[in-house]
């Protein structure tokens, strides 16, 4: 049984270039009973956009400050491979007085699972070398944008990210832990222990860079499918924490004193001279580089990018003075694939196939039956992540090619790194060929039916 919500903003005015729906204009959604994810502070429907027809995710949670936070959030999030959001209000569902309110916020639907649901979990099919490589490049792209913002994630892990194996793209889900730094005493934080920063522990600095740290842990559960350490839930908080401390002591050594000293709690923990005031005893693991190196020689990884790959988590997972997402974006273990802006028509609905050229000769007319699997594919009839990323070509040609009811055409493209490709005028092209072919078809049936007519008229 569906039930339609509307409503207003609960959020301040935004700049003009935010997502949220204006004031000014009405808009509803249908919310249906498919649910698609539950979390801590409410659930995520499928729901039907009424003004445009097109389907949407819906996250209802009961009306809080931290509500009202991911709202916000969700409306000057504008990165690179975030999730649009396309409302965000508060109402009471029925027309009772005094029923507690419900807060909404309306995203944009990715069909797809998380990557823990699709790729991890036993019996699903485990993500390859340059997969990973490429989450790990746009997941650097998501940062390094908020970063610009002064936003940070703090919560950032595989359960709020959804890759899409086809078209190569990363899009980030969950913004309810989001805070921008400079008003992060005003609303609690919302955090996942698995992936937090010590910082957060110890009661330290706390800025862009955690989430840096939260990608570090994540890439590592990607490559080797297990969590960067465990603890025991059932013990009191402070106990729970101190436990954790030691366990990412054990894999990156003790923090130093000038570290702990710009801390708020590290008496808590440590020692004047920095050693743990109550050690315990911790079970003999190997070092997570031993166990990252490992993990990509048994998924056949070339030598050189386990090394790079390596070194990269190395500048993510330590106390202090994590590289900043653009300078590791320079690593040549990025450099299998280049990054490029897509701009479409969103009016004019086909699907894109990109093929790197390999040499292939400009004259011949290619279908993608003949190139076999794509490197890339688009359906512009689902919601698209304008920045690409594709395997890279030698000499930078790629084989594009446009499909819309049978009809296809294929054009051959230069493309470098940081470039933008518009296919516009081939979306136009391609539309004039679609109805010319369906005009055609027209006359064909109607000649058919003309002829048909005459011969039943003979035999009269």
């Amino acid at each position: 049984m569906a039930q339609n919500v509307s409503g207003n903003l609960t959020t301040p005015p935004m700049p003009n270039e935010a997502l949220l729906v204006p004031k000014s204009l009405k808009r509803s959604y249908s919310c249906t009973q498919e649910v698609l994810g539950k979390g801590c502070f409410g659930s995520v429907v499928k729901g039907v956009d009424l003004l445009t027809k097109s389907p949407v995710a819906i996250k209802t949670q009961p009306s809080s400050l931290i509500a009202k936070a991911e709202a916000q959030m969700a409306s000057i999030i504008q990165a690179p491979h975030a999730v649009p959001c396309r409302a965000a209000f508060e109402n009471s569902p029925q027309k009772i007085p005094d029923h507690p309110k419900k807060s909404y916020l309306v995203m944009d639907l990715i069909a797809e699972n998380t990557i823990v649901s699709s790729f991890l979990l036993p019996g699903k099919p485990r993500l390859k070398f340059d997969e990973i490589i490429t989450i790990l490049r746009q997941s650097l792209e998501f940062l390094d944008a908020l970063s610009n913002k002064g936003i940070a994630v703090f919560d950032f892990k595989p359960q709020n990210m959804i890759f899409r194996r086809s078209c190569r793209s990363v899009t980030f889900i969950d913004f309810g832990g989001a805070r921008e730094i400079v008003n992060m005493n005003e609303i609690p934080m919302v955090v996942s222990y698995n992936f937090c920063a010590p910082e957060y522990f110890l009661k330290g600095e706390l800025t862009t860079a955690f989430d840096l740290w939260s990608l570090g842990l994540t890439m590592y559960t990607l490559l080797t499918e297990r969590i960067f350490f465990s603890y025991d839930t059932k013990l009191p908080k402070e106990k729970r924490i101190d436990q954790i401390l030691q366990l990412i002591a054990g894999q990156i050594g003790k923090p130093t004193v000038e570290y702990l000293s710009r801390c708020q709690d590290p008496q808590l923990y440590f020692t004047a001279a920095g050693d743990f005031k109550e050690p315990i005893p911790l079970t003999s693991t190997k070092h997570w580089k031993d166990v990252v190196y490992q993990a990509g020689k048994k998924n056949s990884w070339p030598l050189a990018y386990i090394n790079q790959f390596i070194e990269i988590l190395s500048q993510l997972i330590r106390y202090e003075g994590r590289t900043s997402p653009k300078e590791l974006l320079k690593s040549p273990l990025f450099h299998r694939e280049i990054a490029a802006h897509l701009e479409y028509d969103k009016r004019q609905k086909c699907k894109i196939y990109f093929n790197r050229s390999f040499g292939v000769s400009p004259a011949v007319q290619l279908t993608p039956i003949d190139l076999g699997t794509a490197d890339l594919t688009i359906d512009l009839n689902q919601s698209v992540e304008p920045c690409l990323h594709i395997p890279r070509d030698p000499d930078g040609n790629y084989i594009l090619i446009l499909e819309k009811n049978g009809v296809l055409i294929n054009h051959r493209v230069a493309l470098q790194d940081g470039g933008i490709l518009n296919i516009k005028p081939y979306q136009d092209h391609l539309d004039k060929l679609t109805n010319k072919a369906r005009c055609d078809l027209s006359q064909l049936f109607s000649s058919i039916k003309e002829n048909l007519d005459l011969e039943e008229s003979s035999d009269l």
